[in-house]
């Protein structure tokens, strides 16, 4: 059995038509006005609100709805049951076009609007962002999908992790390639925050493997042009490429390279690991490798991702590794406000987190601590097979 559970060591080394048109507006948006939680009973006591800032309408649009789509699914199943102690969960989701500037605005936003936490954020740089708003706020965040060192490092009161570090799988990323016998290894990196984080990763990856890199060439933060990046590394003449950038850029990355000749490896990390890369890729999918760092949405041999087929199989949504971890990030959540027993508030909910030790979601070990708020430190390889699947 392929169980998915924390490593032993630390350190580096839509809904159907959920949202509708609602997905789209800029401004704040009700989760729940589409009617979704029509069927749940009003019992009288106030809705938990949970806030949302990330990218509705820009770059990362596709991955925030894959992954979004999923989580609300897992809220509304709650709603329907009844919610927790009978209070409905609310989402309150505001754009942030994936500008970090507009994420800490948001996060000063929700906070006044009394929300108990922020979920399903998206991008390092804004991650960065929020993170001196809600220390100052004492407004807890879970499960922001980013992953510098500032993220993690020192364990940050209001800011829990579900991933590990990018420099970790970085680092995890050359190891296997180097194994593999990989000899002229590149990397090309995203000019901001998340990218440089990463290279960090892929320089300390690289030293420690006793290699050197045959490139190190950057691209500009959410700007598709890339032909200046492809002639440096078409110039190197790697055997393998890592790319340290999100989904779009990526594959446009990919793609411009074949048109070019290059034959060799391209590797990715968990941030692009969701079915609208795929697409993005198009007839280049194939035989791209990206990093996991959560368990598979195909598998059949982990409670955890059975349960989450059964749900994306209810509201119709795609099995994707950006799904499941939507999927994972609601779980948590309700989790944490269900041991609160009750008295829920900012600060009952962090040490309801900071108490979740060895918490095992069938097949997705989760472990935090009031000194460490980083809970998976697991990594896998997976590469895109003829259909479209992220194979391990």
């Amino acid at each position: 059995m392929n169980t998915y559970s924390r490593s032993s060591g630390r350190g580096l080394a839509s809904f159907p038509r959920l949202l509708g048109a609602a997905w789209k507006v800029t401004a704040v948006c009700s989760l729940f006005a589409a009617g979704m939680s029509a069927s749940a009973e009003n019992t009288g006591k106030a809705d938990i609100l949970i806030g949302q800032t990330a990218d509705l309408s820009g770059v990362q649009m596709a991955n925030v709805k894959e992954m979004s789509d999923a989580a609300f699914a897992y809220l509304d199943k709650i709603n329907k049951a009844g919610g927790i102690d009978g209070r409905q969960l609310k989402i309150i989701s505001v754009d942030d076009k994936y500008d970090p500037k507009l994420s800490a605005a948001n996060a000063k936003q929700l906070d006044e609007k009394n929300v108990l936490a922020l979920i399903l954020g998206r991008g390092t740089a804004n991650a960065e962002a929020v993170i001196p708003v809600v220390m100052g706020a004492k407004l807890p965040v879970l499960g922001f999908v980013g992953g510098s060192l500032v993220m993690h490092s020192p364990a940050k009161r209001y800011f829990f992790n579900l991933r590990p570090p990018y420099r970790l799988e970085v680092e995890r990323a050359i190891g296997q390639l180097l194994a593999q016998g990989t000899t002229k290894l590149a990397t090309v990196y995203t000019d901001d925050a998340f990218g440089l984080d990463a290279l960090e990763g892929f320089k300390a990856g690289m030293t420690a493997a006793k290699s050197e890199a045959v490139a190190m060439v950057s691209i500009p933060r959410g700007d598709p042009k890339v032909d200046d990046a492809v002639a440096k590394l078409m110039a190197a003449k790697p055997d393998a490429i890592i790319g340290l950038c999100v989904s779009k850029p990526c594959a446009h990355l990919v793609k411009e390279l074949r048109g070019a000749g290059y034959t060799g490896r391209f590797l990715s990390l968990s941030n692009t690991a969701s079915s609208s890369y795929v697409k993005e890729l198009g007839e280049f999918s194939r035989g791209v490798i990206v990093t996991q760092v959560f368990p598979s949405p195909y598998s059949v041999v982990t409670a955890v991702s059975n349960d989450f087929q059964k749900l994306a199989a209810e509201y119709k949504l795609p099995q994707s590794y950006a799904g499941m971890e939507g999927y994972i990030n609601a779980r948590v959540l309700v989790d944490a406000i269900k041991r609160t027993g009750g008295k829920t508030t900012r600060e009952s909910l962090v040490i309801a987190l900071e108490n979740m030790r060895s918490v095992d979601y069938g097949g997705y070990l989760l472990t935090f601590s009031p000194t460490d708020h980083t809970g998976s430190e697991v990594v896998e390889l997976s590469i895109i097979g003829k259909d479209g699947r992220f194979m391990r």
